[in-house]
């Protein structure tokens, strides 16, 4: 009771921070006789407005209390035994409201003292609290006599709600750890290497070794690797499938540079052949230009590796795959040198950069087949991630 009263003292904090334009007049205007008291005592409270706001607390009262009693006068002419929990609620509400209502009471209007009978509530509270916990702990047992794991769930959520009424009932905590193990999906990750290559143990378990902690939810736990005392309802394998290496290939490519450059100075000459002179008399000189060449051999080191994979989700209870998404991934090796004959001043910028390195070593098969692994690790990291909704 305590719980529920001040959890509705927090709704009424909440319901004013949201509602402080709306008059309780207007709620009671609405039918919303619990808002239009709720208005009306905060108002009170704080000496505002009371020509206006006692008598939408005098007439806003009994009808907020009249609209749950008979909520409560229905529920229990059903009869079934799963009322309860609802019956509790509404009479902790009217225990509240009342708690409330006495915070501003006696009131005075009209030369009057305005005030209601009091009622006491606490003999129906802790009725209905106990009939409430009692089904609910009926109905946990006879869900966790199912098969499957949604109903175990709701019954660890109906124990739960138990603890909301009592700290201490029967042996409620047992059977919510039975309902718990019950209703949680357990699923590990595993590599599953297809391919014709003998690849290293620490490379596959690399590709599998991620953090699984924002894959974890409530009822759903994953682990790096199988275990033997927990009972797994799935697997998750990496497939890798296929890996294919090109040859090692260098392909030469032959091309021709050049560049006009000065190449000191030559005479004007008229049409006579004599040189022009300038105003000063002095001989006219202009720049002279040759074009030269350079000749390059441009060498291009070239290999690379592909790998296809998938992630696959195997259901380990009826031993099928129930979703499957491929991944590949790709990566280059691709190195440049050259080298020139000729005049090197014709070699434009970018070609200088390259003129005279020296060749390289390809990389090995396994490196590069590690550097794509990191690029298949990260794909399949982003589709456990998208497809966690897959296992339930």
């Amino acid at each position: 009771m305590t719980v529920f009263k001040n959890n509705y003292l927090i709704l009424i904090i909440v319901f004013f921070s949201l509602t402080a334009c709306i008059t309780s007049k207007k709620y009671f205007q609405r039918g919303e006789y619990d808002k239009a008291v709720i208005k009306s005592i905060k108002n009170i409270q704080k000496n505002r407005r009371l020509d206006k706001e006692i008598p939408v607390l005098i007439n806003a009262y009994p009808k907020a209390n009249f609209k749950d009693e008979e909520r409560i006068k229905f529920l229990k002419s059903q009869g079934t035994p799963d009322i309860w929990d609802e019956v509790f609620e509404i009479y902790s509400k009217l225990s509240a409201r009342e708690e409330l209502f006495k915070s501003v009471t006696p009131l005075k209007y009209n030369n009057k003292i305005v005030d209601f009978p009091l009622v006491d509530y606490n003999a129906d509270i802790i009725e209905s609290k106990k009939r409430a916990a009692d089904y609910f702990y009926a109905h946990a047992q006879l869900l966790l006599k199912q098969d499957g794991k949604e109903p175990a769930r709701q019954a660890f959520y109906e124990l739960n709600k138990i603890k909301s009424y009592y700290n201490v009932f029967k042996n409620n905590d047992s059977l919510a750890m039975i309902a718990k193990f019950k209703g949680t999906t357990n699923s590990y990750i595993d590599i599953y290497n297809k391919t014709k290559w003998n690849l290293p143990d620490d490379f596959l378990y690399d590709l599998i070794d991620i953090d699984l902690n924002d894959l974890n939810s409530e009822w759903i736990n994953y682990y790096n690797n199988y275990v033997d005392d927990i009972d797994f309802d799935y697997c998750v394998y990496l497939t890798l499938r296929n890996i294919d290496i090109s040859d090692e290939k260098i392909t030469e490519t032959n091309y021709t540079q050049f560049q006009q450059i000065q190449d000191g100075w030559e005479y004007e000459f008229d049409r006579k052949g004599n040189v022009k002179k300038d105003t000063s008399g002095n001989d006219i000189k202009r720049p002279k230009f040759v074009t030269i060449y350079a000749k390059i051999t441009e060498l291009h080191q070239q290999k690379e590796v592909h790998i296809d994979a998938s992630i696959d989700y195997f259901d380990l209870k009826t031993n099928t795959v129930i979703h499957s998404k491929p991944i590949n991934a790709d990566q280059f090796y691709n190195y440049i040198y050259a080298v020139a004959s000729g005049d090197l001043r014709a070699i434009d910028p970018e070609t200088r950069k390259i003129v005279g390195l020296p060749p390289q070593p390809f990389p090995t098969d396994l490196s590069m087949i590690y550097s794509a692994g990191e690029i298949i690790k990260r794909l399949a990291i982003e589709v456990l991630y998208d497809d966690k909704n897959v296992i339930k």
